[in-house]
């Protein structure tokens, strides 16, 4: 019996990354440290590129509005018309 499994790098790439990442951060040292330092500079790298960053704001525009329609105006028209639709 043969199984052939094919499998992305890419996916391949996070798992290891993931894995020793917690690893890393599993226990309470020096290297867990630099490694949350190193992330977090990395991610704020990646947050403060302009395109990024842009994008971010944007797509939390987005849903702020929505949640605004969706939660907020149900109950501001409630509060004006006193419960009446």
């Amino acid at each position: 019996m043969k199984f052939v499994v094919e499998i992305p790098d890419d996916e391949i790439k996070d798992s290891v990354l993931r894995a020793v990442a917690n690893e890393i951060t599993k226990t309470y040292s020096f290297e867990g440290r630099i490694f949350k330092k190193a992330y977090g500079e990395v991610i704020k790298e990646m947050i403060y590129k302009p395109d990024i960053k842009e994008d971010i704001i944007n797509r939390t525009v987005k849903q702020a509005a929505a949640e605004i329609r969706r939660k907020a105006l149900p109950k501001i028209t409630e509060q004006l018309f006193g419960g009446e639709k």
